[in-house]
């Protein structure tokens, strides 16, 4: 006897409502030594039961013609499309060969022993294989790869966030220069609300003023003009922390000079350094996204009508581009 297979899997077989039998091409000793796992699509597994769940029809002679066939369901219906079969040995790790002393070896069980002994470390060979592991020349250990491995799983939504922003990310990386220019002019700010506070003390004071009956008349001009000092000094202040926000902000998006643009449009330049001044602008297209009802594809609303957001998983205004599907992400190809 020999074992011809290398392999002690079989599948996954993705389901498609009409399938029941599956075949599978590896030596076992009995229909207890394959092992049938449902999945569905998002991944979770679930182990069925021999006899209950599905069968096993082994065919007769395991050396010539390893292998058989899985019966599932037992009953009712086949495998719907969202849901996957996998099956793998499930021989237990047992050695119940006996061998007399002294006396003369039966080939046919010393055979058996070996192929089991090679099933076995076929199954630990699948195992094994489906696991992460540390390079030969690593000196991390088993314990810190799980760390680091478990570390990624926790944060993954924030990286994948990150990842979602990049392009954000790295335009405030671009513009640091210039927003550190408008933090620097939050001193003038300040300096504005500190005379705000003096100028309303000022006022505060007029009706004491005004107790001299005899000044009535100087002492309302004198408010007056307070008043209208008070005004054109706030007026003064906050022109100029207005020009210090706007010049801020005109730096931070690097815009063009604007003198004579009249009923003109702001694009992006084709480098992306800033915005140019162009005649016209085209309307740019809607594409909207939405999971399909199978959950095995994205949908795509494409064009230049009219369109509700909240009709989408996801959406975005751009023009000649297209779109790709990569690690789990939804990605723009430019």
């Amino acid at each position: 006897m020999t074992v011809s297979s290398t392999t002690r899997k079989a599948g996954p077989f993705a389901g498609n409502g009409v399938t029941t039998l599956f075949p599978f091409g590896f030596k076992v000793f009995a229909k207890s030594d394959i092992q049938v796992i449902r999945a569905t699509a998002a991944g979770a597994e679930t182990i069925l039961v021999l006899d209950s769940d599905y069968l096993v029809l082994l065919n007769p002679d395991q050396t010539a013609n390893p292998g058989g066939t899985i019966q599932y369901p037992v009953t009712g219906s086949a495998l719907p499309l969202t849901f996957a079969l996998v099956a793998v040995g499930a021989v237990p790790y047992t050695q119940g060969t006996s061998l007399p002393t002294g006396g003369a070896f039966n080939a046919a069980n010393v055979e058996a022993a070996l192929d089991r002994l090679t099933i076995l470390t076929q199954q630990l060979k699948e195992e094994t294989g489906r696991s992460a592991k540390i390079s030969l020349t690593s000196t991390a250990d088993a314990a810190s790869l799980v760390r680091d491995i478990s570390n990624l799983v926790y944060n993954l939504a924030s990286i994948q966030t990150v990842s979602g922003a990049i392009t954000a990310v790295n335009s405030v990386a671009a513009n640091a220069t210039n927003i550190n220019t408008l933090a620097g002019a939050i001193a003038s700010v300040n300096t504005l609300a500190a005379v705000s506070v003096a100028l309303s003390t000022v006022a505060a004071n007029i009706a004491a003023v005004n107790v001299n009956a005899n000044n009535v008349v100087a002492i309302q001009t004198i408010a007056i003009n307070i008043t209208a000092i008070q005004n054109a000094q706030l007026n003064a202040l906050a022109s100029e922390a207005s020009a210090v926000r706007a010049a801020a902000s005109a730096a931070a998006v690097n815009l063009p000079n604007l003198t004579g643009a009249a009923l003109r449009f702001l694009r992006v330049k084709t480098d992306e350094t800033g915005y140019e001044l162009v005649s016209s602008v085209a309307a740019p297209a809607f594409y909207g996204f939405n999971l399909s009802t199978d959950t095995l594809s994205l949908t795509l609303d494409y064009g230049r009508g009219n369109y509700n957001a909240n009709d989408f998983a996801t959406f975005t205004m751009s023009e000649n581009v297209t779109f790709e599907v990569a690690e789990n992400n939804l990605r723009m190809v430019l």
